[in-house]
């Protein structure tokens, strides 16, 4: 018998799954069991979908600020680039999740 392997879809749907019935009050490892998979898959699937919406959250950040003719890292005034409004003037690129 082979390994069952999921499609990016269906592991989309099981995260969602897990949450809605986190949301409904029901136990993490419930809910982890109630859409069948195990612990470790879920915990694996959600390290790997954090990591692709830091990757596109910082792209989007060196965009705008690629687009606004400055670097992230050089020292401008706060009201030039919409990038620095944005994130309420920061001077790093913000940790998200």
């Amino acid at each position: 018998m082979g390994i069952k392997r999921h499609k990016p879809e269906e592991i989309v749907t099981k995260l969602r799954q897990v949450e809605v019935l986190c949301g409904q009050r029901m136990p993490h490892v419930d809910a982890i069991r109630q859409v069948q998979i195990t612990e470790q898959t879920f915990y694996r699937w959600l390290s790997a979908q954090r990591a692709t919406w830091r990757a596109k959250c910082y792209t989007q950040i060196g965009f705008i600020a690629y687009w606004n003719g400055r670097r992230l890292d050089q020292h401008a005034d706060n009201s030039a680039s919409s990038a620095w409004k944005f994130w309420g003037g920061q001077r790093s690129i913000p940790k998200v999740l």
